[in-house]
């Protein structure tokens, strides 16, 4: 609801400033951005409800559940790293994991390890602009967070 009104506010804003035409263009311009990303949420949601599925429950909880330890939230923190998708790809990952078992400690450490870790950003974009030694020295810094963020998550979030 929050989003919807600051959009209409600016939509407003938008058409007080520069007309209904401008905001037409703009919402046109929206559209064929929306027709671009479908297709991609599609799929991700796809894959995303699919794995539930395809992954025995029992497992999922052996291996990321309330009782995993220290090796479910590594497990989430390597397939945070390794999820090359953007944040459609990620959230529903995340939501398809919760379904099938996984701990809110382990989405944690899966989701922080994503937005921290991702090699897939970093290998294309950060080594791709910066030094090798600053990306290696922030990867480096970096690589703990994921489990220490699951770890506090265990503890502020009882299962």
């Amino acid at each position: 609801m929050i989003l919807c009104v600051i959009t209409g506010a600016a939509g407003l804003a938008v058409a007080l400033r520069d007309g209904l035409g401008a905001v037409w263009q703009i919402a046109l311009s929206n559209l064929g951005f929306l027709a671009l990303l479908s297709p991609k949420i599609l799929c991700g949601l796809f894959v995303a409800s699919a794995l539930p599925l395809l992954i025995p429950r029992a497992h999922v909880i052996a291996l990321m559940g309330r009782d995993s330890g220290l090796r479910g939230l590594g497990l989430g923190t390597l397939a945070g790293m390794l999820v090359p998708g953007g944040p459609v790809m990620t959230f529903a990952l995340a939501a398809s994991f919760l379904a099938a078992g996984a701990s809110r400690g382990v989405l944690i450490a899966f989701i922080t390890a994503w937005s921290l870790l991702g090699l897939n950003r970093t290998i294309i974009w950060e080594m791709s602009f910066l030094s090798t030694e600053f990306v290696a020295l922030r990867y480096l810094l970096c690589l703990p967070l994921p489990i220490l963020a699951g770890l506090l998550a265990r503890a502020l979030l009882p299962e």
